[in-house]
């Protein structure tokens, strides 16, 4: 997580890496790696376990790393504060 030690980083930086992280870890990922690679992993490992004419389910994969990110600018914004911006 080198941009907690980033002097540089914005809070929506830190917001979307912690964001990212907390999804990692709740698919089932390791902390220090991505949401695309998690992805791409339990793909393989869940086509592999399924016969070839077998329906696949998009929505068990982790989301992408842009899809967890957008998701962290979203839950991390106070539920006032998008109407209040649109007012002024």
């Amino acid at each position: 997580m080198q941009v907690f030690n980033d002097p540089q980083a914005s809070a929506d930086d830190i917001a979307a890496a912690a964001g990212e992280d907390f999804l990692l870890v709740l698919y089932g990922g390791k902390s220090d790696g991505s949401l695309d690679k998690q992805r791409y992993s339990t793909y393989t490992r869940t086509i592999a376990k399924k016969p070839v004419h077998a329906q696949f389910d998009l929505a068990t994969l982790p989301p992408t790393s842009t899809a967890g990110r957008h998701h962290s600018y979203i839950s991390c914004i106070p539920p006032g504060a998008a109407v209040a911006r649109e007012s002024s």
